[in-house]
């Protein structure tokens, strides 16, 4: 395997070794470093978590092609017929979504982005592309090719026993491309 370890810099500058580490100490610290960037992002946008990963739902899904209900995003999202409808009417408040009606079914109103979540969507799509090439600031091709496979194999290897995992079914979206 791989020498897993860290290096702190010592008080004149150097670079210490010390302790070792797994992959779940760096996961760690990549996972807190992106979402404090993401709330960075939310905070400008005026969006609350829930609210910016629903609108990403929504954008994922219409990209899919597929119409989305309310639903839909409860069932996701696994969160009450209420709590959809306080995060909605939120986001229709902000000009993000609107309500359709059903072509076929009038009963049936169908969630879908405005432009201005559109621009919103824009916006958050060149700051995650920035701030993605910070992240891979000094890395070969070859290097983002390894680590990106890497981390799909630890994610496959998560997913494979997804039963026994407490988040199973609890992610909107897909592991994998073409899944949805």
């Amino acid at each position: 395997m791989f020498e897993q370890v860290t290096f702190l810099s010592n008080r004149k500058g150097g670079n210490v070794k010390d302790i070792e580490h797994g992959v779940g100490f760096y996961a760690r610290i990549i996972h807190h470093q992106l979402n404090r960037n993401a709330e960075k992002n939310m905070r400008t946008l005026d969006l609350t978590r829930t609210q910016f990963e629903v609108l990403h739902f929504l954008e994922y899904a219409h990209k899919k092609g597929k119409q989305v209900m309310q639903k839909d995003i409860e069932e996701a999202f696994h969160i009450s017929n209420p709590t959809v409808s306080v995060i909605l009417n939120r986001l229709e408040q902000k000009n993000l979504i609107e309500r359709v009606q059903g072509e076929n079914d009038r009963r049936v109103r169908y969630i879908k982005l405005t432009p201005r979540a559109n621009e919103f969507s824009r916006q958050l799509g060149d700051d995650i592309r920035n701030y993605e090439k910070k992240l891979l600031e000094g890395l070969s091709p070859e290097e983002i090719e390894q680590g990106m496979n890497f981390l799909q194999k630890i994610t496959d290897n998560l997913c494979r026993n997804s039963e026994d995992d407490p988040m199973h079914d609890h992610h909107p979206y897909p592991h994998k491309k073409g899944d949805f």
